[in-house]
């Protein structure tokens, strides 16, 4: 099907008037040397490009300022006049600050981008915000200037019409319309009519371009001119060659007069694509040497680029840094800049390029890569005449037929397209900007490429499945799937355990790629203080790796970085286990750990490992990637393992040959565990290894809370410790909890309940349970046998006895002698003096006393112009006085000292605590469920007392341990049983969407076909899919079928024992035998026995029958005719 061709929109006459009145200033400041630089690459072999801002500056770096780098500088100056904001725009990896437009770009409704770069590293808050999963926007591109009225005499208003493609064998004549019910199954017929899925000629010579895979040439037969469908959701596996099916679209479109725009989340990923574009044969790469045949040369390692144009060109021995310029040269020449003007061709380009390469074709419209922030950012917005700012999509734009939707009439390619539907980033005004548009636009070819289209939630593969469709598409959904939920052997790499990363995370398939790691003394310590403060869970998994905040490591001063790397395995016991399961095997590696989460310090330390190791190796960054996937790095011989953040490698990279995945963070969602696996599993990958050396093992690593802590009422008398040496912590919480449990409490209902009965359980005027007296705290500690506990509560209130005074419940039944010290005076900070603090110096500090030292309790009036000081904290509640963030007590805002004058000394203090009560609003008002409990005993010093106070005011034991964060699991623990409970929804909504694929057929029959072909693939050495799973009954103790001398019921199960993998047969009834020479012999008997039931029921059975014969024959009057038969009967039973 012919592309549609463009209408004449405006004259060259109107043409001339938009472009002398409505073309924003902006594009003035464009370097006119674009222009010429890019008829020089039409006029001779050796003329260049316009440079690219890296290449610019790289230059500038060499030999002095270069043109390029004056003209931003003086650019820069004119609108630092206009008073424009700063912005940091990341452009070719390289950060350039640039002012935005704020005259014309702020009134058309643009969204300035936000930075996700601006952070501190030296500032605990920055945990904050989470590394996003999508870059920044990036620098719209300008139109070049047309010189006068015979530019626009240059322009191309009649479109020529595409030529079909007479490679195309496809016939879709009498199709269905998209949607049907009839559509896929048509369409099944006019693929394998085509030839689709079939076996073809393998690669002969070394470096000739190897065959396209069946998911492969669906998605190139289906994305085509001449077919019908024109939006497509395509669903592959992560490392199946999804970049190559971009580059075959891509060239299918070449001719269309369309502008190619395909879609990435992140700068890298971008690259990566320019990377692919230059490896993989097509007409864009013909183009790119035409024009830069110096650039051909290098990549392709020939003189003559054309001998090899359609081989495939190996990159990976081309240093880093050149690929990058490469890249840049390839981008910048794709692009065309200076070949369109106003969505219009120049008919001198086209002509000079025809006439200097008369066998070559030029594209039809440019091709940009862009980031998922950028189009659905400033590049979408349209000028107040109407045409859109970026000058990529002015192209094949029509003002009165294209509604004001920027990517209407465009050929768009999204790469991670499951980026579109993501909710939780702070790009989310761009994302839903750019789902608006997409799913309007008109005349529009759109590819949504993904391996996981369900990110978090099920419904959002059918969300994602509808922008693809568009607002107009029909209900039925044939015709928009594409999908291949399987990774054949030979093409990728046998995954182990088998069924990770697309299986149930069924609890036998968790031990075998679970490592768990126990937190003990400081890491416990430190844990145990952030949950205590309410840490998100997010924040709270990163110290499960590092016992320090991230931000701390560095040399400076109060840095901790040397004390960490010191003692790593004291410190980060969760890292250094991983940097010895490295150091211990030899296979290629590939660590993947959050920024966050302690990625420095685990780089830092595994480098002093590998240099001191006893077959020292060196460690790649992700710097160093193109020669840690290089050939002559097969096996680990340059770096043997590459550490990566796991927020920027989780999508869009791939590791190539790597024998040992190893996953320091436990990802979030089912997603994005397949994304992060993914990285090491790829097709082709592990090309050049032996069969049984291309495997991928993957481990996750996992802390643990102790043994001993797995309980909420461990973890309470962990917390009820004081801050002091983690060893002593430990025995003190485990010390406690013997004498808890030796009267009876065995868990923390049992002794919310023995507290609750100890007090009075009097509620104030706010509804809430009375605090604890001191004596009868000092009673329960009695109680349980801690004596000397209860001897130091009584201490506190003085000697005198219980009963001599009446006690006020509501102020926790404490003494004249404490309510004197509870003045005014105490509660304003003007009228007392503070004293000077003693200072002590330490001849050494303890480097594990890390916890900074409690805040000082401050008394502080709202409104006061004067500081608060720090005074002793009062052993009392004061009911109505509220609380601050910080959890210090603040009069309300009221109590205002100038108003109160000095008449507040004279004042009683019940009338004062009255006042604050009304002022506060306590009276009256509903409990403040927001406010955890465990705030109001903040100023208890004793952290015993604490503890029992929070439990007692708690409404119950299960409020406690939510309130007071007690639970068992770690944060890591909990982030894997929600990975696991989210699977369990993820694959078989995945699977049922996968259902509506309109290649389903005929990729299932090419598997088929190769799989009967090759009798031992019939285990699938590959990574199972989740149809396997659908259909398969084992539980994924290993992946594998179960053997065949095994009966029902029995299964295998795999351990490590002392570093060893071992395997246990258990039979139905769960008795294990270790060997299996016992469990034969157990099976040989079980059918022995089995055998003689059997024999023995049917002997019963014939003796039933011949009894009932013989009853039959002496009670019956028969004939002879009938008796004879019945003796025929009994001789066949005998």
């Amino acid at each position: 099907m012919a592309a549609t061709s463009l209408d004449s929109e405006a004259s060259p006459c109107e043409m001339a008037k938009i472009s002398a009145k409505d073309e924003p200033s902006s594009s003035s400041e464009s370097s006119t040397s674009s222009e010429d630089s890019g008829m020089e690459a039409l006029e001779g072999p050796n003329a260049r490009v316009p440079k690219t801002p890296l290449a610019a500056q790289q230059q500038g770096h060499q030999g002095g300022q270069c043109e390029y780098a004056k003209k931003m500088k003086e650019a820069a100056s004119r609108k630092r006049n206009d008073g424009g904001k700063a912005k940091v725009l990341a452009l070719n990896n390289l950060k350039m600050e640039v002012k935005s437009e704020t005259s014309d770009d702020s009134s058309s409704g643009s969204s300035s981008p936000t930075s996700s770069n601006s952070s501190s590293d030296s500032d605990e808050e920055e945990d904050d915000v989470c590394d996003s999963d999508l870059d920044a926007e990036e620098e719209v591109d300008q139109e070049v200037e047309l010189g006068g009225d015979s530019g626009l005499k240059d322009l191309i208003f009649t479109q020529e019409k595409v030529p079909p493609d007479a490679s195309y064998i496809g016939d879709w004549t009498g199709a269905p319309s998209i949607g049907s019910s009839g559509f896929n199954r048509f369409a099944a017929r006019v693929m394998w009519n085509a030839g689709i899925g079939k076996p073809k000629k393998k690669a002969s010579a070394e470096g000739d371009c190897p065959s396209m895979q069946p998911h492969q040439e669906a998605v190139a037969f289906l994305l085509h001119p001449q077919s019908p469908i024109s939006r497509l959701l395509v669903d592959h596996p992560t490392g199946s060659g999804k970049t190559r099916e971009m580059i075959k679209v891509l060239d299918n479109y070449y001719l269309d007069p369309r502008p190619k725009v395909p879609i990435f989340p992140k700068e890298p990923v971008c690259r990566n694509f320019y990377v692919e574009l230059l490896c993989w044969p097509s007409r864009y790469r013909d183009f790119f040497a035409c024009l830069r045949p110096q650039d051909a040369t290098r990549a392709c390692g020939h003189d003559d680029w054309r001998s090899c144009r359609s081989q495939l060109w190996d990159l990976r021995e081309i240093p880093g840094n050149e690929l990058k310029e490469l890249c840049s040269n390839l981008r910048a020449v794709l692009e065309m800049k200076g070949w369109f003007y106003m969505g219009r061709m120049r008919r001198s380009r086209r002509e000079a390029f025809r006439s200097r390469f008369p066998d070559e074709e030029a594209p039809a419209a440019p091709l940009r890569a862009l980031r998922y922030t950028s189009a659905g950012g400033r590049h979408a917005d349209l000028r107040p005449d109407g045409w859109p700012v970026s000058a990529l999509l002015k192209v094949a734009f029509n003002r009165q037929r294209d509604g004001g939707n920027a990517y209407s009439n465009k050929v768009v390619i999204m790469d991670e397209v499951h980026n579109l539907v993501r909710s939780q980033t702070q790009y989310a005004e761009q994302l839903a900007k750019l789902r608006s548009l997409l799913s309007g636009a008109s005349g529009t070819v759109l590819a949504g490429f993904t391996g996981t289209p369900i990110l978090n939630k099920a419904m959002e593969g059918r969300q994602l499945l509808d922008i693809i469709k568009g607002a107009s598409a029909p209900r039925g959904d044939g015709g928009f799937l594409s999908s291949f939920p399987m990774r054949p052997a030979g093409l990728f790499p046998t995954s182990l355990p088998r069924g990770v990363p697309d299986a149930l995370l069924t609890p036998n398939l968790r031990r075998q790629f679970v490592r768990k790691v126990t937190l003990l003394a400081e890491p416990l310590k430190r844990y145990d203080a952030k949950r205590q403060k309410g840490l998100p869970e997010r924040r709270l998994r990163a110290y499960c790796n590092l016992c320090v905040h991230f931000g701390s490591l560095h040399d400076g001063k109060n840095g901790s970085k040397a004390r960490v790397l010191a003692n790593m395995e004291a410190c980060a016991p969760k890292l250094y286990a991983i940097a010895t399961d490295v150091v211990d095997h030899e296979e290629k590696a590939l660590v993947l750990v959050a920024r966050n989460s302690g990625l420095l310090a685990f780089l830092e330390h595994l480098k002093e490992r590998a240099a001191t190791a006893e077959k020292p190796f060196h460690v790649a960054t992700i710097d160093e990637l193109a020669e840690f996937n290089s050939p002559g790095n097969l096996r680990g011989e340059l770096f043997r393992v590459l550490v990566a953040d796991a927020a920027q490698c989780s999508e869009g990279v791939s590791f190539f040959a790597v024998r040992r995945l190893h996953l320091a963070d436990v990802p979030v969602t089912p997603s994005a565990l397949v994304q992060s696996v993914g990285r090491a599993i790829r097709m082709y990958g592990h090309k050049g290894l032996l069969e049984h050396e291309q495997t991928v093992t993957t481990t996750m690593w996992v802390a643990v809370l102790p043994r001993w802590m797995r309980s909420p009422l461990s973890a309470w008398a962990f917390r009820a410790q004081k801050r002091r040496e983690p060893e002593e912590m430990e025995l003190g919480a485990r010390r406690l909890l013997r004498s808890v449990m030796a009267v009876g409490l065995k868990d923390l209902p049992a002794l919310k309940a023995r507290i609750d009965s100890c007090g009075g359980g009097v509620a104030d005027s706010t509804g809430r349970k009375a605090p604890l007296t001191p004596f009868a705290i000092a009673a329960f500690l009695e109680q349980i046998g801690m004596w000397e506990e209860a001897k130091v509560a009584r201490q506190r209130v003085g000697s005198r006895p219980q009963g001599r005074q009446k006690q006020n419940p509501s102020r926790g039944g404490i003494g004249n002698s404490m309510k004197k010290k509870v003045t005014p005076s105490k509660l304003f900070a003007p009228k007392l003096e503070m004293k000077k603090e003693e200072t002590k110096v330490k001849a050494e500090a303890k480097v594990k006393k890390e916890l900074p030292p409690q805040k000082i309790k401050v008394f502080k009036i709202p409104g006061s112009s004067s500081r608060a000081r720090q005074v002793a904290t009062p052993q009392v509640i004061l009911a109505g006085v509220s609380r601050d963030g910080t959890g210090c007590s603040t009069m309300p805002h009221s109590c205002d000292p100038q108003a109160a004058g000095s008449s507040v000394e004279n004042r009683p203090l019940a009338a004062l605590l009255d006042e604050c009560k009304k002022a506060s609003g306590a009276e009256g008002q509903p409990k403040d469920e927001a406010q955890p409990q465990h705030d109001d005993f903040v100023w208890e010093r004793d952290p015993l007392i604490r503890a029992l106070q929070c439990l007692y005011c708690a409404e119950s034991a299960t409020d406690a341990e939510k309130r007071l964060h007690l639970s068992p699991w770690s944060a890591d623990e909990e982030a894997l049983k929600n990975l696991s409970h989210s699977s369990r929804e993820f694959v078989p909504a995945l699977e049922e969407l996968r259902k509506k694929a309109v290649d389903r057929a005929i990729l299932l029959a090419a598997e088929r076909r190769k799989k009967a072909g090759h009798e031992e693939v019939g285990q699938s050495e590959g990574e199972s899919s989740a149809i396997d799973f659908s259909i398969s009954d084992h539980n994924g103790e290993d992946g594998e079928v179960k053997k065949p001398f095994l009966p029902v019921g029995w299964r295998t199960e795999t351990f490590r024992l002392k570093g060893r993998e071992r395997r246990e047969y258990i039979d139905p009834h769960g008795k294990r035998y270790r060997t299996l020479a016992e469990a034969k012999k157990a099976i040989d008997a079980e059918r022995t026995r089995q055998n003689i039931a059997n024999l023995l029921k049917q002997r019963v059975a014939k003796m039933d029958a011949l009894a009932k014969i013989q009853t039959d024959i002496g009670q019956q009057e028969l004939t002879p005719e009938a008796k004879a038969d019945q003796n025929v009967k009994r001789q066949k039973l005998t």
